[in-house]
């Protein structure tokens, strides 16, 4: 790794989580406006952007996951309930959990989130598309 890439995974982490700070804010008091779903979708989005641009992809898998869910309440196809709630505050702790590894090692962790698929299962059962 470079000095330069070296600079961008730590920018990266940094940036991470920070938005999952604000994420975690939200999901404590999530409001349902159009710019406050905006910004949480933006926050995934980014870094499921991220994850591919550096290689992580289950952490990219759930990221992903995530992104799509927070569409379907942006896109005002659902609403935010305490399961939902619930799954996406575990994709937070997974995606923190992979964070801290990869500050700490330079690499993901090799088991993907079991989150994950729930994730995709709600989605599914919203009447989303694939």
């Amino acid at each position: 790794m470079t000095d330069g890439d070296a600079e961008l995974l730590e920018a990266f982490l940094t940036e991470s989580e920070s938005n999952m700070g604000q994420f975690c804010r939200w999901l404590d008091r999530p409001l349902a406006t159009e710019e406050a779903l905006a910004d949480v979708f933006r926050w995934m989005h980014t870094l499921a952007g991220s994850c591919g641009f550096f290689g992580f992809s289950n952490l990219r898998t759930v990221a992903r996951a995530a992104e799509n869910c927070l569409g379907i309440l942006r896109d005002r196809r659902a609403v935010l309930d305490p399961a939902l709630s619930a799954m996406l505050r575990e994709a937070v702790d997974d995606i923190r959990a992979s964070l801290r590894a990869i500050a700490a090692s330079g690499t993901e962790p090799r088991a993907a989130s079991p989150v994950r698929d729930r994730l995709d299962a709600w989605k599914r059962c919203s009447g989303a598309p694939s």
